[in-house]
């Protein structure tokens, strides 16, 4: 219950972006703001054993809305594939929030702080494609 109370605070544009990748773009980012204000709904959630969730449903639902000539099915794991993703990569909020109060560092901190680590590896010849990233911010994360 507390989840789909969750869900319940989603607004739905209205009206929706007219394009499919928009509207799927835009169904992920009110998931990811979503977990943003929420960090531990998305280790709470399940794809796998999923609990029944209208508010959450009708999330996914719309995402996929502007999607056609795809049989239901296909929708369903453009969806849940999309839900996965970004489910799986908000579940590291909560982690992030118990490693800045253990270390007292922020992730920009803790990412200034391993950077000599980090240089000796990328200088090791051993890992040429992070080599190769190293120093280019339009290539990062």
């Amino acid at each position: 219950l507390m989840a789909d109370a969750a869900f319940a605070e989603v607004e739905l544009p209205d009206p929706a972006p007219d394009g499919w990748r928009e509207r799927m773009e835009a169904g992920a980012r009110l998931q990811w703001a979503l977990y943003r204000r929420h960090p531990w709904l998305a280790k709470y959630l399940s794809v796998t054993r999923p609990r029944p969730m209208p508010r959450a449903m009708a999330l996914i639902e719309w995402t996929v809305g502007r999607v056609e000539g795809m049989p239901p099915v296909a929708l369903l794991h453009m969806a849940v594939t999309l839900l996965g993703f970004v489910m799986f990569t908000a579940a590291g909020f909560e982690d992030e929030l118990e490693a800045q109060q253990e270390t007292g560092m922020d992730q920009d901190q803790w990412m200034t702080a391993m950077e000599p680590e980090f240089e000796g590896i990328l200088t090791s010849g051993a890992y040429p494609m992070y080599a190769a990233m190293s120093g280019s911010p339009e290539d990062s994360f």
